[in-house]
């Protein structure tokens, strides 16, 4: 999935429920393709890179079957998203990378955001 552009509870993000669009995804996924090996996100995970959009994204990923990993995008902000999503942040590094191995395939999801260019496009 990609650009979800989550915001915090209450509000819209260009005048949409992005969450109520991440939910039917999700269960669209849970109902048709719950045996994925996994589901990646990419950013933008949140639209301004709130903290309560972070949360937010934590808690309905809770929902989805399928193991997910993520990366983040010029609308998010690492921190946040590194206290949310902790498993694939590297303890030494700023950013939200991680290499993920299964069976045949390795993943490799590396953060380039400078988060002194990010952008509110």
């Amino acid at each position: 999935m990609s650009d979800l552009h989550l915001v915090a509870e209450g509000q819209l993000a260009s005048r949409l429920d992005t969450t109520a669009r991440l939910r039917c995804a999700i269960d669209h996924i849970d109902e048709f393709k719950a045996d994925a090996d996994i589901c990646i996100l990419v950013g933008d995970l949140a639209n301004r890179g709130q903290p309560q959009a972070h949360r937010r994204l934590a808690q309905e990923l809770r929902h989805l079957s399928a193991p997910s990993c993520l990366t983040i995008g010029n609308h998010d902000s690492g921190a946040p998203c590194r206290r949310e999503f902790a498993t694939v942040t590297d303890p030494d590094s700023e950013q939200v990378d991680c290499v993920i191995d299964l069976q045949s395939h390795r993943l490799v999801i590396l953060d380039s955001v400078c988060e002194d260019s990010q952008t509110d496009n």
